[in-house]
Protein backbone atom coordinates (compact mmCIF):
# COMPACT_ATOMS: atom_id res chain seq x y z
CA UNK A 1 0.00 0.00 0.00
CA UNK A 2 1.15 3.55 -0.77
CA UNK A 3 1.29 6.05 2.09
CA UNK A 4 -1.20 8.78 1.15
CA UNK A 5 0.96 11.36 2.94
CA UNK A 6 3.62 10.86 0.26
CA UNK A 7 1.27 11.65 -2.63
CA UNK A 8 1.70 15.28 -3.72
CA UNK A 9 -0.51 17.35 -6.01
CA UNK A 10 1.01 20.49 -7.50
CA UNK A 11 -0.06 22.62 -10.44
CA UNK A 12 2.39 23.45 -13.19
CA UNK A 13 1.90 27.13 -12.30
CA UNK A 14 2.98 26.57 -8.70
CA UNK A 15 5.99 24.58 -9.85
CA UNK A 16 6.93 27.27 -12.35
CA UNK A 17 6.78 30.04 -9.70
CA UNK A 18 8.81 28.00 -7.22
CA UNK A 19 11.42 26.73 -9.65
CA UNK A 20 11.86 30.05 -11.39
CA UNK A 21 12.78 31.60 -8.06
CA UNK A 22 15.23 28.77 -7.34
CA UNK A 23 16.82 28.94 -10.79
CA UNK A 24 17.11 32.72 -10.68
CA UNK A 25 18.93 32.46 -7.35
CA UNK A 26 21.10 29.61 -8.64
CA UNK A 27 22.21 31.59 -11.69
CA UNK A 28 24.14 33.83 -9.29
CA UNK A 29 25.23 30.91 -7.09
CA UNK A 30 25.82 27.91 -9.39
CA UNK A 31 27.35 25.79 -6.63
CA UNK A 32 23.93 25.59 -4.97
CA UNK A 33 22.85 23.22 -7.74
CA UNK A 34 25.76 20.84 -7.22
CA UNK A 35 25.18 17.47 -5.64
CA UNK A 36 27.79 15.15 -4.14
CA UNK A 37 30.82 14.98 -6.47
CA UNK A 38 32.13 11.52 -7.33
CA UNK A 39 35.69 12.72 -7.81
CA UNK A 40 35.52 11.76 -11.50
CA UNK A 41 35.94 15.18 -13.14
CA UNK A 42 34.24 14.55 -16.47
CA UNK A 43 31.21 12.95 -14.83
CA UNK A 44 30.96 15.71 -12.22
CA UNK A 45 31.29 18.43 -14.86
CA UNK A 46 28.42 16.91 -16.84
CA UNK A 47 26.14 15.96 -13.96
CA UNK A 48 27.02 18.34 -11.15
CA UNK A 49 27.38 15.32 -8.88
CA UNK A 50 24.67 13.12 -7.40
CA UNK A 51 21.87 15.14 -5.81
CA UNK A 52 19.50 14.20 -3.01
CA UNK A 53 16.87 11.65 -4.08
CA UNK A 54 18.93 10.65 -7.12
CA UNK A 55 20.23 7.12 -7.73
CA UNK A 56 23.17 5.94 -9.81
CA UNK A 57 23.64 2.30 -10.85
CA UNK A 58 27.09 1.10 -11.96
CA UNK A 59 26.87 -2.02 -14.14
CA UNK A 60 30.02 -3.92 -15.11
CA UNK A 61 31.48 -7.46 -15.24
CA UNK A 62 33.20 -9.06 -12.26
CA UNK A 63 36.56 -7.65 -11.25
CA UNK A 64 36.59 -4.32 -13.08
CA UNK A 65 36.25 -2.06 -10.03
CA UNK A 66 32.58 -1.59 -9.05
CA UNK A 67 33.30 -1.87 -5.34
CA UNK A 68 36.42 0.26 -5.75
CA UNK A 69 34.33 3.02 -7.35
CA UNK A 70 31.75 2.95 -4.55
CA UNK A 71 34.45 2.99 -1.88
CA UNK A 72 36.37 5.82 -3.56
CA UNK A 73 33.17 7.80 -3.94
CA UNK A 74 32.44 7.39 -0.25
CA UNK A 75 35.92 8.49 0.80
CA UNK A 76 35.82 11.51 -1.52
CA UNK A 77 32.37 12.57 -0.29
CA UNK A 78 33.31 12.23 3.38
CA UNK A 79 36.35 14.46 2.84
CA UNK A 80 33.96 17.12 1.51
CA UNK A 81 31.89 16.99 4.70
CA UNK A 82 29.08 14.69 3.54
CA UNK A 83 27.77 11.93 5.80
CA UNK A 84 28.32 8.62 4.03
CA UNK A 85 26.95 5.15 4.84
CA UNK A 86 28.52 2.19 3.03
CA UNK A 87 26.39 -0.97 3.03
CA UNK A 88 28.67 -3.89 2.26
CA UNK A 89 27.09 -7.22 1.37
CA UNK A 90 29.80 -8.81 -0.76
CA UNK A 91 32.79 -8.31 1.56
CA UNK A 92 33.15 -8.06 5.36
CA UNK A 93 33.69 -4.57 6.76
CA UNK A 94 37.27 -5.46 7.72
CA UNK A 95 38.13 -6.13 4.08
CA UNK A 96 36.50 -2.88 3.00
CA UNK A 97 38.61 -1.11 5.62
CA UNK A 98 41.82 -2.63 4.24
CA UNK A 99 40.86 -1.38 0.77
CA UNK A 100 40.23 2.12 2.11
CA UNK A 101 43.65 2.12 3.81
CA UNK A 102 45.25 1.21 0.49
CA UNK A 103 43.30 3.94 -1.29
CA UNK A 104 44.16 6.64 1.23
CA UNK A 105 47.84 5.71 1.70
CA UNK A 106 48.62 4.64 -1.90
CA UNK A 107 50.16 1.46 -0.50
CA UNK A 108 49.41 -1.77 -2.40
CA UNK A 109 46.30 -3.52 -1.07
CA UNK A 110 47.97 -6.94 -0.99
CA UNK A 111 50.51 -5.63 1.51
CA UNK A 112 47.66 -4.87 3.91
CA UNK A 113 45.92 -8.16 3.17
CA UNK A 114 49.08 -10.21 3.78
CA UNK A 115 50.44 -8.00 6.60
CA UNK A 116 53.63 -7.33 4.64
CA UNK A 117 54.07 -3.61 5.29
CA UNK A 118 57.60 -2.44 5.99
CA UNK A 119 58.39 -0.12 8.91
CA UNK A 120 58.47 2.81 6.49
CA UNK A 121 55.09 1.83 5.02
CA UNK A 122 53.59 1.48 8.50
CA UNK A 123 54.71 5.04 9.22
CA UNK A 124 53.34 6.25 5.87
CA UNK A 125 50.02 4.54 6.63
CA UNK A 126 49.79 6.24 10.04
CA UNK A 127 50.51 9.64 8.51
CA UNK A 128 48.02 9.15 5.68
CA UNK A 129 45.22 8.12 8.02
CA UNK A 130 45.96 10.95 10.46
CA UNK A 131 45.81 13.41 7.57
CA UNK A 132 42.55 11.87 6.32
CA UNK A 133 40.85 12.10 9.72
CA UNK A 134 42.13 15.65 10.24
CA UNK A 135 40.79 16.76 6.86
CA UNK A 136 37.40 15.27 7.70
CA UNK A 137 37.33 17.26 10.94
CA UNK A 138 38.21 20.43 9.02
CA UNK A 139 35.25 19.86 6.69
CA UNK A 140 32.97 19.19 9.70
CA UNK A 141 32.34 15.68 8.42
CA UNK A 142 32.57 12.18 9.85
CA UNK A 143 34.49 9.08 8.72
CA UNK A 144 32.49 6.84 6.40
CA UNK A 145 30.19 4.49 8.34
CA UNK A 146 30.42 0.87 7.16
CA UNK A 147 27.49 -1.49 7.80
CA UNK A 148 28.03 -5.19 7.18
CA UNK A 149 24.85 -6.85 5.85
CA UNK A 150 24.33 -10.58 5.19
CA UNK A 151 23.78 -11.95 1.71
CA UNK A 152 20.09 -11.80 0.84
CA UNK A 153 19.37 -8.62 2.77
CA UNK A 154 16.58 -6.35 1.56
CA UNK A 155 15.91 -2.66 1.08
CA UNK A 156 13.63 -2.75 4.12
CA UNK A 157 16.51 -3.99 6.28
CA UNK A 158 18.71 -1.18 5.00
CA UNK A 159 15.91 1.29 5.78
CA UNK A 160 15.77 -0.01 9.36
CA UNK A 161 19.47 0.71 9.86
CA UNK A 162 19.25 4.15 8.23
CA UNK A 163 16.30 5.04 10.45
CA UNK A 164 18.27 4.01 13.54
CA UNK A 165 21.22 6.16 12.47
CA UNK A 166 18.93 9.16 12.16
CA UNK A 167 17.21 8.43 15.46
CA UNK A 168 20.66 8.58 17.07
CA UNK A 169 21.05 12.12 15.73
CA UNK A 170 23.24 11.52 12.67
CA UNK A 171 22.36 12.41 9.11
CA UNK A 172 22.79 10.44 5.90
CA UNK A 173 23.72 12.32 2.73
CA UNK A 174 24.99 9.43 0.60
CA UNK A 175 24.10 5.74 0.81
CA UNK A 176 26.32 3.23 -1.01
CA UNK A 177 25.04 -0.33 -1.57
CA UNK A 178 27.55 -2.99 -2.64
CA UNK A 179 25.88 -4.75 -4.44
CA UNK A 180 22.46 -5.57 -5.94
CA UNK A 181 22.95 -9.13 -7.29
CA UNK A 182 23.28 -10.63 -3.81
CA UNK A 183 20.26 -8.85 -2.33
CA UNK A 184 16.64 -9.91 -1.98
CA UNK A 185 13.71 -7.78 -3.04
CA UNK A 186 11.28 -6.82 -0.30
CA UNK A 187 8.98 -9.51 -1.69
CA UNK A 188 11.68 -12.15 -1.08
CA UNK A 189 13.10 -12.69 -4.57
CA UNK A 190 16.86 -13.26 -4.74
CA UNK A 191 18.26 -11.02 -7.47
CA UNK A 192 21.34 -12.82 -8.81
CA UNK A 193 20.94 -12.48 -12.60
CA UNK A 194 17.14 -12.49 -12.54
CA UNK A 195 16.40 -9.34 -14.54
CA UNK A 196 12.82 -9.07 -13.25
CA UNK A 197 14.02 -9.18 -9.65
CA UNK A 198 16.77 -6.67 -10.47
CA UNK A 199 14.19 -4.26 -11.90
CA UNK A 200 12.05 -4.69 -8.78
CA UNK A 201 15.02 -4.05 -6.51
CA UNK A 202 16.13 -1.04 -8.58
CA UNK A 203 12.70 0.50 -8.09
CA UNK A 204 12.87 -0.20 -4.35
CA UNK A 205 16.30 1.42 -4.01
CA UNK A 206 15.23 4.44 -6.03
CA UNK A 207 12.14 4.80 -3.85
CA UNK A 208 14.34 4.51 -0.75
CA UNK A 209 16.51 7.40 -1.95
CA UNK A 210 13.47 9.55 -2.72
CA UNK A 211 11.57 8.81 0.50
CA UNK A 212 14.64 9.23 2.73
CA UNK A 213 15.98 12.29 0.86
CA UNK A 214 19.55 11.14 0.25
CA UNK A 215 21.69 10.28 -2.77
CA UNK A 216 22.22 6.57 -3.46
CA UNK A 217 24.81 4.72 -5.50
CA UNK A 218 24.87 0.99 -6.08
CA UNK A 219 26.35 -1.58 -8.43
CA UNK A 220 25.33 -4.70 -10.32
CA UNK A 221 27.18 -7.38 -12.29
CA UNK A 222 26.64 -7.35 -16.02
Amino acid sequence: NIDSDKIRKTTLRDLFDKQREVLESSRHNPSSLFGIPTGIKKFDDLSGGLRKQETILVVAPTGVGKSLFLMSYGLHASLLGFSVVYCTIEMPSEQIALRTYSNISNIDYQKFRMAQLSDIEMSEWDKAMSSYFKNIEISNGKPMLIIDFPKGCSTNQILTEVSQIREEGSKVDLLLVDYMNIMNTNSGKFCSFDWEAQIELSIELKRLARDQDFALATAAQA
